[in-house]
């Protein structure tokens, strides 16, 4: 009789009170009974879920910016301080992403990078990705002038030169092995048509996703290159579109002002949101309306409710909203919670911050919870998302159970994304990973003290734990 490729023994899973035996095969979950097999594992009890999904990331931002200054949480001296001791080490182009508004100590200008580098174009992507600072020799070099602060668009549409193809595929690779290790296997991947020139070895289930600020002819090139490309391990995503720009650099579009004053940036009124998402809907995109303020979510969810589909972040809901959520996907980043709560009430005051990141809220009024990281802007660590969205002290009404925020990064997503993975039953993907202790008993912080075993992606073994 033929031996199956796999069966895992004694293994605990959310639907079941008891551990079971998994028999795997042809990268399938074949059976929950114990049969010959040509490799057999006994887990000893330890905690299995699927393989966990990334419903919103920038693989190729997150990749590139393991070979970037990393600038969290640093003031505007040690900035300058990790610019200069990069301009000693090297020349061209210095990259560096994380810098927050509210660690700086000061006001970022292009004299501050002056400072550390004045004969090396420099170039730092704010945490949010949303505000790029330049200094002069960047500026001279891009054509653009002024304080050396972009925002928005007039960030996103400057090109600065990337580094070789070489180093990028290995940072991909890089990037690939950290999120097997952290137990992820698929991603749903922000990364636009520049990211086709580099994939296409990945092991990770990719769906990549067009911009629309991009325009449909590059949509339908990135679905053309997909198609042609005959793998089954990388698929089309959602068009994501703006509505509005971000907190951190004041340009989510609110109702009311912020302290301070201004109402952000809307990108679209809900007539011409509506005509484009019907454009590309036309040409069988599925879309995701990128929508972090109040103002922002209010027309985002008229287009959503009208035609289906997903929106993003969701971080600040209306006061007094109770409309229905059936049939909208709410892709959110619990793990932003973490850092946001210390600067947000400067921002909306107290009274809007205790309807920022309505988790459970959204959930009971029937929208589909999906979670990932928007890695680089946070750690692509699904387990700082289930930490947050179940042991937040901020707003504690909407915290959700553990085995609903294991759910909404492994079930949900892949039922969006049309999978047959993200179930431990028969017949689907052999997608899982193997963790230390059960996540159901565990508390706070303890959560993010759990360790990744193992990762299985389509019954194969990628990632052992040393």
């Amino acid at each position: 009789m033929r031996k199956i490729d796999l069966l895992l023994k004694n293994c605990r899973i959310l639907n079941k009170p008891y551990p079971v035996s998994i028999s795997i095969d042809k990268g399938r979950i074949t059976s929950f009974k114990e049969a010959e097999a040509r490799e057999s594992i006994d887990l000893k009890g330890k905690f299995l879920t699927p393989g966990f999904v990334d419903s919103h990331i920038h693989l190729l931002e997150g990749s590139l910016s393991l070979l970037e200054l990393n600038l969290k949480g640093q003031t505007l001296r040690g900035i300058e301080e990790k610019v200069s001791e990069r301009a000693k080490k090297k020349s061209g182009w210095i990259i560096g992403k994380g810098w927050e508004n509210d660690k700086l100590e000061g006001k970022p200008e292009a004299s501050v990078l002056d400072r550390a580098s004045p004969s090396s174009p420099v170039a730092l992507w704010s945490r949010d990705l949303h505000t790029l600072w330049l200094n002069s020799e960047a500026m001279k070099r891009l054509g653009t002038y002024g304080d050396g602060i972009l925002r928005e668009e007039k960030a996103w549409r400057v090109k600065i030169p990337e580094p070789d193809e070489s180093e990028i595929r290995e940072a991909l690779r890089k990037a690939e092995e950290k999120l097997l290790s952290l137990g992820v296997t698929a991603v749903v991947d922000f990364s636009g048509e520049r990211a086709i020139k580099y994939y296409g070895e990945n092991r990770l289930k990719i769906y990549l996703s067009p911009f629309q600020t991009e325009g449909l002819e590059a949509a339908l090139r990135i679905k053309k290159w997909v198609r042609d490309s005959g793998k089954e391990n990388l698929k089309l995503g959602p068009v994501k579109f703006f509505e509005d720009g971000s907190f951190g650099s004041r340009t989510a579009a609110l109702k009311e002002e912020y302290i301070g004053g201004g109402n952000g940036l809307l990108n679209f009124g809900k007539k011409e949101l509506e005509r484009e998402a019907f454009k590309y809907r036309s040409f069988g995109f599925k879309i995701a309306i990128h929508a972090i303020g109040d103002k922002a979510f209010e027309i985002a969810y008229k287009v959503a409710k009208k035609s289906g589909g997903r929106i993003e972040h969701i971080q600040l809901l209306p006061e007094g909203f109770s409309e229905s959520g059936e049939g909208i996907y709410a892709s959110l980043q619990p793990s932003h919670i973490i850092e946001d709560q210390t600067f947000l009430p400067e921002l909306i005051g107290r009274e809007r911050e205790r309807r920022s990141y309505p988790i459970k809220t959204l959930r009971d009024l029937g929208f589909t919870l999906i979670f990932g990281s928007d890695w680089p802007v946070e750690e692509p660590d699904p387990r700082k998302n289930l930490y947050a969205a179940t042991s937040r002290e901020w707003n504690k009404e909407d915290r959700v159970s553990i085995e609903e925020a294991i759910i909404s990064h492994t079930e949900k997503p892949a039922e969006y994304l049309g999978g047959k993975f993200g179930k431990i039953r028969e017949g689907m993907e052999a997608d899982l990973v193997v963790w230390e202790e059960d996540f159901r008993e565990l508390d706070g912080r303890k959560i993010l003290q759990n360790k990744v075993v193992m990762t299985i992606l389509g019954g194969k073994s990628l990632y052992l734990s040393s």
